[in-house]
Parts: C-alpha cells; sequence; structure tokens
C-alpha cells in the first residue's frame, strides 16, 4: 500500500481539452487530491504502475472496460469510474468485473461526479479527513 499525504485521481481520456477541463474541476473542489493524466490506455496503465490511484476516471471511447480492466490487474484497490458521452447501462453491467464502481455520462459530470468520489476516495488516509469543497 503507498503511503502519501493525498488521494490520487488518473484520468484517462484521449480528449486533451477535456482532460484538462475536468482536472481544474476536480482540483478546484477537492483538497489533499492529486489529479493525474493519461492519454491513452498504455499510459494509463503505465501512470497506474508507478502511482497507484484511488480512482480511474476512464473514457469509455478511451479504452472504457479494457482500460479498467488492465488497471485493476496491476493496481487492484483501485476504484474505476466510467465516463461516456451517452447512456451505456449495458457497458456498465458488463464491466462491474473489471473493478468498475460506477458509470457517469459526460454531461452529468457536474452534478454526479462528486457524491460518487466522496463515496470511493479513501476518507482517514495519511491526511487525515479529505475535505469536499461545495461543488454547487
Amino acid at each position: 500500500m503507498v503511503n502519501r499525504l493525498y488521494e490520487t485521481i488518473l484520468i484517462v481520456d484521449k480528449h486533451a481539452k477535456f482532460r484538462a477541463s475536468l482536472k481544474g474541476y476536480l482540483r478546484a473542489r477537492l483538497q489533499h487530491v492529486k489529479v493525474l493524466e493519461a492519454s491513452s490506455e498504455k499510459a494509463g496503465v503505465r501512470t497506474a504502475v508507478k502511482e497507484r490511484p484511488d480512482v480511474a476516471l476512464i473514457d469509455a471511447e478511451s479504452g472504457g472496460s479494457a482500460t479498467a480492466s488492465a488497471i485493476r490487474r496491476t493496481c487492484p484497490r483501485c476504484k474505476n469510474i466510467i465516463l461516456a458521452n451517452e447512456a451505456a447501462a449495458v457497458l456498465c453491467k458488463a464491466a462491474k468485473n473489471n473493478g468498475i464502481v460506477a458509470y457517469v455520462d459526460k454531461k452529468d459530470i457536474v452534478t454526479k461526479l462528486l457524491p460518487i468520489l466522496d463515496k470511493q476516495l479513501p476518507k482517514n488516509g495519511a491526511c487525515g479527513r479529505r475535505s469536499l469543497k461545495s461543488h454547487r
């Protein structure tokens, strides 16, 4: 287990602008969180091996379930959340075996992602209680 003073979120998405926007959104609302980026499945797995993230936000178009499975093999404690542009309930059900704990439609990120992260990120890490800033 990695001993650190912050929780880590890995964003795996091929779109640099989306990754940057999501990273800014998360850093503005979550204290004691390190946000990492990867532009592909391979880069995501390499980053997961090195950094051992607590949560991976994986774009369905950037490998989705396959990326979640690869990250799960190298980092079994990582909670995977699939982000997509359209509803994919079938994908979500099929992907539960790959450590996927949730599905968030990209259009619902502002309203649904933070409550999910609040449940999935460790609450009593080395830094003490994590503080979630208001997202309203």
